[in-house]
């Protein structure tokens, strides 16, 4: 499926163009290249630091979240008690993105609410057998890949290459955004290959311009300069669809870190993990 955007009841999300940070780039670095992300149309911005802990990733999402402004859908990789954290602080968290290993993605939604965004990794015939029977609603995309061999991701599959991600992609039961090793000079053929968009990290992130990089990417999509689908009302609608169980939700997971990075009361409790369907 190569639907580019997502539209659910808050909103619509565009998949076009997604740029996942890289925690190798110091903060400062990495505000510009966000900046410069949106404002060339990137829909959607991942914060993926898996080497950070709670409540770095907070502190990191505060920072983005200042940045975005509204402009685009930011996400948590990995960590829905991250960012449940976050909303629960008063961030504009749209939803996240997980992982094969990570929290069911039924539990992502249904925490989250309807209008959340979520996305799943899937680089087999398999992820995409198992996102099929998901209930509907559960996934908005899947993050496959990778394209290309990249550093941002050690151990990573075998590359796909073009070839491959569009005869993996003509199976898929959802929209797919293309990761790994993406450019400019690939986008635009993942994009006919069947992609609904393409997720980005170091071309944007680590780029001497990554105003120009952006702005580079967003042609070869489709976007053009400036004219991203706006989605500031579609997070404030997300965020509110939790507001009021924020709390209480906190509470039961145990998601809430100490202002010294350590878990939240109950985070280690297996029965309150298992009551709420979480899988660490």
């Amino acid at each position: 499926m190569s639907a580019t955007i997502v539209d659910r009841a808050t909103g619509p999300w565009d998949l076009r163009l997604q740029l996942v940070t890289d925690e190798r780039v110091e903060r400062p670095r990495l505000r510009r290249a966000v900046d410069a992300a949106v404002d060339a149309g990137a829909g959607v911005v991942q914060l993926r630091a898996k080497g950070a802990s709670a409540r770095e990733q907070l502190d990191l999402l505060a920072e983005l979240d200042a940045v975005i402004a509204g402009r685009a859908a930011l996400i948590v990789d990995d960590r829905l008690d991250v960012a449940l954290a976050a909303r629960d602080a008063g961030l504009r968290i749209a939803g996240v993105h997980l992982g094969q290993s990570d929290v069911p993605p039924t539990t992502a939604r249904r925490l989250l609410g309807e209008g959340a965004l979520v996305g799943w990794t899937a680089n087999t015939l398999e992820h995409f057998a198992a996102a099929a029977v998901l209930p509907a609603g559960t996934l908005d995309y899947l993050g496959v890949g990778v394209i290309h061999p990249t550093a941002t991701k050690p151990g990573h599959p075998p590359a796909l290459g073009v070839d491959g991600f569009r005869a993996l992609a003509a199976h898929a039961p959802l929209p797919c955004v293309a990761i790994g090793g993406v450019t400019e000079v690939d986008a635009g053929e993942l994009v006919a290959a069947g992609a609904a968009g393409v997720a980005v990290v170091s071309r944007i992130c680590a780029a001497d311009d990554p105003a120009g990089a952006a702005r580079a990417i967003a042609d070869a999509v489709g976007i053009g300069v400036g004219v991203g689908v706006g989605v500031g009302v579609g997070i404030e609608a997300a965020v509110g669809t939790a507001a009021e169980a924020g709390p209480r939700i906190a509470a039961q997971v145990g998601i809430l870190a100490r202002a010294d990075g350590s878990p939240g009361t109950g985070a280690g409790d297996p029965v309150s993990a298992a009551n709420e369907g979480i899988v660490r």
